[in-house]
């Protein structure tokens, strides 16, 4: 029987000092994981992405927001992670990709590290779903679902491989067809560009209606009115790919 991430179920616990002191361990949702693999080597990097959260002060009493208020989301690897802040404006956007065991400067302008990572990703029977007929009755059936989606990159050596869960379904079985539209999930590139490390890896929607294809909505630095910018998932970029759709055992 195969076996899947049961995502409803799996975290990344992180703790983080401040001047040697513990400060806070934070539980934070598994969204969807990213493995880049070396052709040649066959050496690979997982990483996976957090469920995002607002900028806050720790344990106060009132004034927890931090303002301006930024949307803070990690991509957490074993050796290392992202972080990304994303304000209103893009211009003030911060990225920090760093070792668990490097100072980053924090909000208020002291410098925290973190003192432990734990991946506590849980696992599920799956069974592949191989015709159309099987996914809308997995999908009618109200089974977790779960994909996985290979990209090749030749050009480069190596392919990376997505996995999410499928919370969004798209169906007709009057006309045999199913959509599919997740996200964020993380995104490595389109074949021949596929990221070969953590720096390269954004946010995404993907979204596809046959399995050797997928189109992707990048989040980018995107214009907004005269003269700013946010990020948006923006950046549209189409590409090949094989997908396998799976159900998880309830």
């Amino acid at each position: 029987m195969t076996q899947m991430t049961d995502y409803r179920n799996s975290y990344i616990i992180n703790s983080s000092a401040i001047d040697g002191k513990p400060c806070n361990t934070c539980r934070t949702q598994a969204l969807a994981r990213c493995t880049l693999i070396d052709d040649a080597s066959g050496a690979s990097d997982t990483f996976y992405l957090g469920k995002a959260c607002i900028g806050e002060h720790m344990y106060l009493d009132g004034g927890i927001a931090q303002v301006p208020t930024a949307e803070v989301c990690i991509t957490f690897g074993k050796e290392r992670y992202k972080l990304q802040k994303h304000f209103a404006d893009h211009r003030d956007d911060v990225v920090i990709i760093a070792r668990p065991d490097e100072a980053a400067k924090l909000f208020d302008g002291r410098t925290a590290v973190w003192t432990e990572l734990r991946f506590k990703i849980r696992q599920a029977r799956a069974t592949p779903l191989s015709t159309i007929e099987e996914m809308i009755i997995a999908t009618e059936s109200l089974k977790p679902l779960i994909a996985q989606t290979v990209i090749e990159n030749p050009g480069l050596g190596t392919c990376c491989v997505l996995e999410y869960p499928i919370p969004y379904m798209n169906f007709r079985p009057d006309r045999r067809r199913v959509q599919i539209d997740v996200g964020p999930v993380l995104f490595a590139g389109p074949a021949g560009q596929v990221a070969t490390g953590i720096e390269g890896i954004e946010m995404a929607y993907i979204m596809y209606t046959d399995l050797d294809r997928a189109e992707f909505a990048v989040r980018s630095a995107t214009p907004v009115g005269s003269d700013g910018r946010t990020l948006h998932y923006s950046n549209i970029v189409h590409t090949k790919a094989t997908t396998t759709l799976y159900s998880l055992d309830a």
